[in-house]
């Protein structure tokens, strides 16, 4: 059974935002919402801007030091659209503990897990200690993942808070490499260049793993930065945005008519546009190739704040063995048991 649905607000972090991730630097883009000073009660959403642009180009893993420059010592909270977390198999991973635990061995370089984040080039590799596949997509097939890992089902690569997704395609379980839907390239990248620098620096916080959301927005070292997994297109339905079949967000135009009811929704949170937020969100946020990135980031964060600000349920899920190693998407509600039993 989950936990409680939180019936206040959290508490306040210094800074919030939110990183649309991408194998590729040109795809990433953050959207940032600050506070004047520590005791400013209102939010002010800046527009969208490329990682790299807010970075100044340093690694990924310096937005610790960037977002708490300017968190008035208060902390801070980064969601990001990219799995933190791997199934919880137990005759694939049983020995691990935690998501830290995975961080440990691979900052060790450990013997048997060096080539964890390595896809494999041939279906003769795959292993527990080696589960990411295929390096190319030619010959490969998804019973070669299942082979190679000892499994029956595809369904036993997912993680529990994958099996119930309202939002876009049908996931894809992590260790699958190819295709539109996959995730597997990003977590590769996004895990070494992010959570596992600020894991060996001791720097970092993810929920659930680490505690519930509550505990780890109530300041305890005041240069903290908490990380959520969130889902943009599973915001969409919270926000009641509907896209026609052939178009979706990738157009232009459909982002632009977008705008009424994102405006709509911010009127009931404590948050205001800066004016290149309002010129980006109103133009559909332009329409180069990575607009629907920029699109995507502001989605994260305005959905990060329905959160906090109860304008979203708050599931907190189970504390378990298994959330420690998994993780969670931030608002997404335990699947349902099936008649078998197993979720659904």
């Amino acid at each position: 059974m989950e936990d409680a649905v939180n019936n206040h607000t959290f508490p306040s972090p210094g800074i919030l935002a939110h990183v649309d991730w991408s194998t590729s630097p040109k795809k990433r883009w953050i959207t940032l919402a600050t506070k004047a000073s520590k005791h400013d009660a209102t939010w002010h959403i800046h527009a969208p801007q490329r990682l790299s642009t807010f970075l100044q180009n340093q690694p990924p893993h310096y937005l610790h030091d960037a977002l708490n420059i300017r968190a008035h010592g208060q902390g801070a909270l980064l969601g990001i659209d990219m799995p933190i977390g791997l199934p919880c198999t137990p005759t694939i991973h049983a020995e691990l503990t935690s998501f830290h635990h995975l961080l440990d061995l691979l900052a060790q370089e450990h013997p048997s897990w060096k080539n964890f984040l390595t896809p494999c080039k041939t279906h003769h590799d795959i292993s527990a200690y080696q589960p990411f596949y295929p390096h190319s997509p030619k010959g490969s097939k998804r019973q070669h993942l299942l082979d190679g890992l000892h499994l029956s089902n595809w369904n036993q690569l997912l993680r529990t808070c994958e099996y119930h997704q309202t939002g876009g395609s049908k996931p894809c379980p992590l260790y699958w490499t190819v295709g539109a839907n996959q995730v597997g390239k990003g977590a590769i990248k996004g895990w070494s260049t992010l959570p596992l620098p600020l894991h060996q620096d001791r720097r970092l916080r993810i929920w659930p793993i680490d505690g519930r959301l509550h505990e780890l927005l109530t300041p305890q070292q005041p240069h903290q930065l908490t990380i959520a997994e969130v889902y943009p297109a599973e915001i969409y339905t919270w926000l009641g945005l509907h896209w026609q079949a052939k178009t979706g967000k990738r157009h232009h135009t459909a982002r632009m008519q977008q705008s009424a009811p994102l405006l709509n929704a911010l009127e009931e949170l404590p948050a205001t546009l800066s004016e290149d937020a309002l010129h980006a969100l109103q133009d559909g946020f332009g329409d180069n190739a990575t607009a629907e990135d920029a699109f995507d980031s502001f989605i994260g964060l305005l959905g990060i704040l329905m959160i906090l600000y109860n304008k979203q349920p708050h599931h907190e899920p189970p504390r378990s063995i298994h959330t420690k190693i998994e993780g969670w998407i931030l608002g997404r509600q335990p699947p349902k048991p099936s008649s078998t039993g197993q979720p659904q």
